[in-house]
């Protein structure tokens, strides 16, 4: 391809996202007071972010890892329908074509079943584990890509195989669970005497 046209060099996906920003009452320990959440059967993908008019790079970093959608969907929040925002200038690079629900009719957006069902299980993980509420971000990516990686009932497939059509790898997923006990080491030359005690918050995948 040209070099001029890079957003070419990533997977094109033909379906419809819907996406939407969903906020915490709790900074996280790396400074998020919210994410950016982009759905589309069965598949979740979570972008923690410090402020709404991040939304933009959370698109990027979606076309990078995942794919681009031909279509998306959004609310009318102006972080993301603003002309010249981050959010719609990445749309316009990418090629997408964006679409916005009626004024007063969330459930246009499928995003927000989504949401609620994150903030579920978040509820469920704080009262299961004690986890400390400023990790909450850690958590919802790693319920998110959970959910992207399980199927919803008998037979089917998983969201991931749906969107991409490639099987995931989930070996990454079966040593731990989230905030279990771990030991680890500040650099691979440590010796083994040197372990320190942590909680594992999901997996690295950078």
């Amino acid at each position: 391809y040209r070099t001029d046209t890079q957003m070419l060099h990533y997977r094109r996906l033909d379906t419809t996202f819907y996406s939407n920003t969903m906020f915490s009452k709790v900074k996280s320990l790396k400074g998020n007071a919210c994410a950016q959440v982009f759905v589309t059967e069965n598949f979740v993908r979570v972008h923690p972010m410090a402020t709404k008019a991040d939304a933009g790079r959370a698109l990027q970093v979606l076309a990078e890892d995942v794919g681009v959608p031909n279509h998306i969907v959004v609310d009318g929040a102006k972080e993301q329908t603003g002309a010249n925002t981050d959010f719609m200038k990445t749309v316009r690079w990418l090629k997408m074509r964006i679409r916005n629900t009626e004024p007063y009719s969330p459930w246009q957006n499928r995003c927000e079943t989504q949401i609620g069902l994150l903030k579920k299980r978040w509820k469920q993980t704080i009262a299961r584990k004690n986890v400390h509420p400023r990790v909450w971000d850690y958590a919802l990516v790693y319920d998110a890509e959970i959910l992207s990686r399980t199927t919803r009932q008998e037979g089917d497939r998983t969201g991931y195989e749906k969107l991409t059509g490639e099987t995931p790898d989930i070996s990454e997923w079966l040593d731990f669970s989230f905030y279990d006990h771990v030991w680890y080491w500040d650099t691979p030359s440590d010796a083994p005497s040197s372990a320190k005690l942590g909680r594992w918050l999901g997996v690295s995948h950078r």
